[in-house]
């Protein structure tokens, strides 16, 4: 297994615990530091992140804003991950076309992958800090050529696959609807390891046969559970988890809770309450996978050597390798 880049530098995979491999932060740039809002961020993650770690042997976890447009201020994660004593991986890539940065829209791979590859070895926004891992997302324009900014998108693709041979990163996605296939094909036909790419929003792609192909070529599928935080949706993607366990998929998922702190914006979802003063149970946090869904699990048959599989062994995997 290859070292693990984070914002505090490189750590050996066996100093990482559980780690929750798609999250964010969302902390927006860095002159909002003096408005309070790098204050405010550290008040309320420090703290989560430290019950985490206390509590529930999970030590680290990825933060998958992988642009500067989209919110990502490196010096406050560091901060935030030097006082919680945790593992804060980041990433560099793009995000969907309609949010990402302008300067992409009219790039060649070249370009991108150059861009990328000196992120990765330099450090990204002038601050040394590398990435751990690459960030892509796309919706079914990946795939279609008839649909708008399908040419854009495939670019963006290919240069992220040049910039894991070129790093050796591996590969994260946002893949809204049907869209793990073609995200997976796009890769893989640029001679991306299967095992170096998780298509992300397994819970987005409706059933067991939707995710197969990727599957059965050897990549990882990871569950984010985004609308999973209300009963009728969490059950629908617990089931779905469930039904891949029982086909044998144990050692190619991924599950993570995609929580969106965003100070300053909307509500911040740590600590957000209902009309009476309660935090609702279904109230998504980084807790989530410790509170809702490990026990859930449990409950339907999945044995301990499996949740250990799905939450320590499989996200180190992922991130380490070897491909």
């Amino acid at each position: 297994m290859r070292a693990l880049e984070t914002v505090l530098g490189s750590v050996a995979p066996e100093e990482v615990r559980i780690c929750l491999p798609h999250e964010h932060f969302n902390v927006h740039g860095p002159n909002e530091a003096s408005i309070g809002i790098r204050d405010h961020a550290l008040a309320v993650l420090v703290p989560q992140l430290e019950e985490l770690r206390e509590r529930y042997d999970c030590n680290a976890l990825v933060e998958c804003t992988s642009v500067a447009s989209n919110g990502r201020d490196l010096e406050t994660y560091a901060a935030i991950a030097r006082q919680a004593r945790f593992h804060v991986i980041a990433s560099t890539g793009f995000f969907l076309y309609e949010r990402t940065s302008w300067w992409m829209k009219d790039a060649s791979v070249q370009e991108l992958a150059e861009r990328w590859t000196r992120e990765a070895r330099q450090g990204m926004d002038g601050t040394g800090i590398r990435p751990g891992v690459l960030k892509g997302a796309s919706g079914m324009e990946i795939g279609d050529p008839g649909r708008p900014h399908h040419a854009e998108v495939r670019t963006w693709f290919e240069a992220l696959a040049r910039t894991h041979h070129a790093t050796g990163l591996p590969i994260t996605t946002h893949a809204s609807g049907p869209a793990s296939w073609p995200q997976f094909a796009a890769l893989t036909e640029c001679g991306v390891p299967p095992r170096a790419i998780a298509v992300g929003h397994a819970d987005f792609q409706g059933s067991v046969e939707n995710l197969l192909p990727v599957l059965d070529h050897g990549g990882y599928v990871l569950h984010n559970f985004c609308g999973g935080f209300q009963p009728r949706p969490f059950d629908a993607a617990i089931q779905l988890i469930k039904a891949l366990i029982d086909r044998g998929y144990t050692n190619q998922l991924l599950i993570s809770v995609d929580v969106v702190y965003s100070a300053g914006r909307r509500c911040d979802m740590l600590t957000r309450t209902g009309a009476t003063g309660e935090t609702p149970p279904w109230l998504r946090d980084y807790r989530h996978i410790f509170t809702h869904v490990i026990p859930r699990l449990e409950e339907m048959g999945v044995t301990p050597a499996q949740i250990r599989q799905l939450f320590h062994c499989n996200p180190k995997a992922h991130l380490c390798g070897p491909w």
